[in-house]
């Protein structure tokens, strides 16, 4: 039997949207941080970059955005 994965209880806290199955967020002076799963991690990628990635996506949620 499968089961659905209810998507709305999988987005942590303080995301602002998935881009390539990772979660983001934006956090202190402007970095940008992805969820591992367990924690937030700073992530490489400029704030303004994730931003504007988001900005394209119809739903910024879904798993099948690409960035």
């Amino acid at each position: 039997m499968k089961r659905l994965i209810d998507v709305t209880e999988a987005i942590p806290e303080d995301a602002i949207g998935n881009l390539n199955g990772l979660f983001y967020k934006i956090g202190l002076h402007n970095f940008s941080y992805y969820w591992n799963g367990d924690e937030w991690l700073r992530s490489q990628k400029p704030a303004i970059l994730i931003e504007a990635a988001l900005e394209k996506c119809r739903n910024k949620f879904s798993f099948n955005n690409e960035g």
